[in-house]
């Protein structure tokens, strides 16, 4: 499943969990003032709906953080080429990683490896794989494994 489809069937899934809401409060079977997600679930539905919601939630985070970001460039305009002084001749045009962040990235060769992003006065470039155009895409890297009892801290 793809962010976007996840996020398709959430949309989905929201507007059908308001219209049953809609019908309840029209039906004077639930009385409130909410928006969806202050209701207090009344029947096993409801929750069905409400843990179906939260899955999803979880699924569209979980694939939001686990895929490649593509490295885009574009030729740079003149007015950034006299604000930094400088013709790189492209600037990067993507989501970028933090200064020291260290991601996985995948190369034009096919390799995938761990490398760590910077930002100084050469410009922006990965450490260990700072020939242009080398790198095509980019990852955060996962979060480290937690046992149940730590995730609970």
């Amino acid at each position: 499943m793809t962010v976007d489809e996840a996020k398709h069937k959430m949309d989905f899934l929201k507007k059908a969990y308001q219209k049953l809401i809609d019908e309840k409060v029209d039906s004077g079977k639930l009385v409130g003032d909410g928006v969806m997600g202050e209701w207090k679930a009344e029947t096993p539905i409801d929750e069905a709906y409400k843990d179906m919601i939260e899955a999803l939630d979880l699924v569209i985070k979980v694939l939001e953080q686990t895929r490649w970001i593509p490295m885009k460039t574009r030729e740079m305009t003149k007015e950034e080429k006299e604000e930094i002084g400088f013709d790189f001749g492209y600037m990067y045009d993507c989501p970028l990683p933090d200064d020291g962040q260290e991601v996985l990235i995948t190369d034009c060769y096919g390799n995938v490896e761990i490398d760590t992003f910077c930002r100084d006065y050469d410009g922006v470039y990965f450490e260990e794989n700072c020939d242009d155009g080398e790198v095509v895409a980019w990852m955060p890297l996962p979060q480290p494994y937690k046992t149940e009892s730590e995730d609970k801290k």
